[in-house]
């Protein structure tokens, strides 16, 4: 059964950040649980903490609420993923060009546009998780998830501010079937 969260459509993917697991696991240890990340994606997760210094990035505010996200860590934990949040549009745009969909506290969608000029490793984020999908025998979708799952756990565990902020995303969050 394809859930909202594994979409496919002619080449194009997109995918959730379903994090009830993880929510789960802080639930029960009382804190944020060690996370072993994958080399590879780290590499990539790492440079992505580096857009911060991009201006037509961040700071990035809702145009509904004005609440204001100074960083590319802030969007991930302070935002709620929508159903589909990280999609590769390459085919459509005709260049590497990433959309990340996140909803505000307020509900508003916050997009984030990935593209090589603002993220110069575009191209090689897409082939490593396309050989990493390749690698483990798993649909794109899949991979690209626990990238996505990844990089929100990486940022909130950065500090007591971050995860703080991790923390009251996650306990406002919407029920699923309510996006």
């Amino acid at each position: 059964m394809t859930t909202p969260c594994e979409m496919h459509d002619g080449g194009r993917f997109a995918v959730g950040d379903p994090m009830e697991e993880h929510a789960v696991q802080e639930a029960e240890h009382q804190g944020p649980v060690q996370r072993d990340y994958h080399p590879r994606f780290l590499e990539f997760i790492k440079h992505l903490a580096g857009i911060n210094s991009t201006e037509k990035l961040f700071p990035k505010a809702c145009r509904t609420c004005g609440k204001v996200f100074p960083s590319f860590g802030h969007y991930l934990i302070d935002t709620i993923p929508k159903a589909h949040s990280f999609e590769d549009c390459e085919e459509v745009m005709g260049s590497p060009f990433t959309m990340i969909y996140r909803h505000c506290g307020c509900g508003n969608t916050l997009v984030l546009t990935l593209t090589l000029d603002n993220f110069p490793l575009l191209d090689e984020l897409w082939i490593m998780l396309r050989e990493e999908a390749e690698i483990r025998g798993e649909p794109l979708p899949v991979v690209v998830r626990a990238f996505a799952e990844q990089c929100r756990w990486y940022f909130a565990s950065r500090s007591e501010e971050a995860a703080g902020a991790y923390a009251e995303a996650e306990a406002t969050r919407p029920d699923a079937s309510s996006l």
